[in-house]
């Protein structure tokens, strides 16, 4: 098992309960972020290595502090 992996699906938890909470699709972080739902999905559930770059878009399109999705 790949020893990020509770990492990456805490952060993709994290990443999945704030965008639900603000009422944001999926679908929508991923035109912001030219990329498709289903990447989005992937990194929502931790099942995809992501970029400190990823998280910073992800977090700007949520306006929501990058911080909070490692909590």
């Amino acid at each position: 098992m790949n020893s990020q992996a509770p990492a990456l699906k805490k952060i993709g938890a994290n990443i999945k309960r704030i965008r639900i909470e603000k009422g944001i699709k999926q679908e929508y972080v991923a035109t912001k972020l030219g990329v498709t739902k289903s990447a989005i999905s992937r990194i929502e559930n931790g099942d995809r290595d992501t970029t400190l770059k990823n998280v910073l878009q992800i977090a700007d399109v949520l306006d929501e502090a990058a911080v909070e999705f490692f909590g």
